[in-house]
């Protein structure tokens, strides 16, 4: 077995944001249902770690048996430092680093927004230990709308002991500091769609619970394409970065294979 496809949904009152923002559970079920539809149709396992009822509501609209299995089984970084990351972003500090421009992102106003999209890593753990057996793990967003093909070319694209992340735009020689990134429009890794080799898995979720904390003593709450992007550069022997230039696109761009 080559690759397990991980996927994870936690309602965390979306639909209640401001309108700019503002997404109802139901279109992130419906868009689930329709990118399972697409793995199933292609023969690839996905699994998604989710509640009860979210479960129930997808599968109502689904025409065959998808795995689901409990959030709640899963220890998250959303579960450890909420109270944290929340009290970050309402610091005053925290909010002089913030331009007015971008005071609004949900990445600066909700630290469960961020810290859902940090516990993607929690989601591989996790699947990895259920299901051992699978040389890559592959995440993809609850929402995501790229989708595989029958055949794919994860092992011939993806080196061994490396987690491939997807790039927007190329990062500049330079690093460029987490809190300057609070300042910026551009994005640079995307956390959308990434694979993991089993052999860096567990490291991986190590060194990015290491860069949170990093982040939180600095006074930093952000989402994950900050805290990625960090990564890369203090630890650059667990990253291969593919160039895509769009928004879910990774399978579309890179891993599909095409006649």
């Amino acid at each position: 077995m080559t690759t397990l496809f991980v996927s994870a949904y936690k309602d965390i009152g979306r639909e209640n944001w401001p309108s700019c923002y503002k997404r109802p559970r139901s279109k992130y079920t419906d868009m689930f249902c329709k990118m399972a539809t697409a793995f199933h149709e292609a023969g690839h396992k996905l699994i998604a770690f989710v509640d009860q009822d979210v479960q129930e509501e997808c599968q109502a609209k689904l025409s065959f048996a998808q795995e689901f299995l409990p959030i709640s089984s899963v220890t998250t970084f959303l579960d450890k430092y909420e109270a944290i990351e929340q009290a970050i972003i309402d610091s005053a500090e925290y909010k002089a680093s913030v331009p007015s421009s971008r005071k609004l992102n949900p990445e600066h106003v909700f630290g469960a927004y961020n810290l859902i999209n940090h516990s993607k890593v929690n989601m591989l753990v996790a699947a990895k230990k259920l299901y051992p057996d699978y040389e890559y793990y592959m995440w993809t967003d609850f929402g995501c709308t790229d989708f595989p093909t029958k055949e794919l070319k994860i092992n011939e694209v993806c080196q061994p002991d490396k987690v491939v992340y997807a790039v927007k735009t190329r990062l500049p020689p330079k690093p460029i500091s987490a809190r300057q990134m609070l300042t910026t429009e551009t994005i640079y890794v995307m956390g959308s769609e990434f694979v993991a080799h089993r052999n860096v898995v567990d490291n991986y979720e190590q060194c990015y619970e290491r860069t949170l904390l990093a982040l939180q003593r600095q006074g930093i709450s952000d989402d994950d394409q900050n805290v990625v992007y960090q990564m890369t550069y203090m630890f650059p022997h667990l990253f291969q970065l593919v160039f895509v230039g769009d928004w879910f696109s990774m399978f579309r761009r890179v891993l599909n294979k095409t006649a």
